[in-house]
């Protein structure tokens, strides 16, 4: 691949393609920032066109220079160690969501700030981004989270308890799974939550 004047060879997007104890999890990104995670998938081809697909909301992945397990090794060991029911702290791992709207960023912040084990309803984040009456917005923002595990969007939830919607494969039963595994690494750690 050649690169444009203004695009140094650091900068070219890359990715990370490792299989997981939930399937098969492809990261991409450039310059140290993850701009997408795909995650759950039966097999590498899979992962692979779900980002040809879906694409990066952040960044045009269609240009991605190389595969390498050795990419992003922070977040490739992170999101081994929390498939292994480990509790890791993503707060270190950069994303870009240049893509997202000003609204759609605040969302995904505020959602990453929701602790291991805990869950919030939708519209407990749109009160939470002083947006009440934007529930919706961000269930549709959910939707598009183009980092989970990253941004944990499986700890928010429908208003009356249930789980609705998750974009990764097996859907809500794959969302199920996560916060059983969180849950019980907290009860393993002698916490209750919320």
């Amino acid at each position: 691949m050649q690169h444009s004047r203004d695009q140094s060879p650091s900068d070219s997007f890359r990715a990370s393609l490792f299989e997981t104890e939930l399937g098969w999890i492809l990261l991409a990104g450039r310059a140290g920032k993850v701009c997408s995670v795909s995650i759950g998938y039966d097999s590498p081809a899979e992962a692979w066109q779900h980002l040809r697909q879906r694409g990066a909301i952040s960044c045009d992945l269609s240009a991605i220079e190389e595969c390498s397990v050795d990419w992003h090794p922070q977040a490739r060991q992170a999101i081994q160690d929390y498939t292994r029911g480990l509790t890791v702290d993503f707060s270190e791992i950069a994303c870009n969501l240049s893509g997202m709207t000003q609204f759609q960023q605040q969302v995904l912040r505020t959602v990453r700030e929701i602790p291991r084990g805990e869950v919030l309803t939708y519209g407990e984040v749109a009160r939470r981004v002083n947006r009440p009456a934007a529930a919706r917005a961000v269930g549709a923002t959910m939707a598009r989270n183009p980092v989970p595990l990253i941004i944990p969007c499986h700890r928010v939830i429908g208003a009356s308890g249930q789980l609705v919607g998750f974009s990764a494969p097996r859907g809500i039963v794959l969302k199920q799974h996560l916060l059983d595994m969180e849950q019980s690494t907290r009860a393993e750690l002698g916490m209750s939550a919320r």
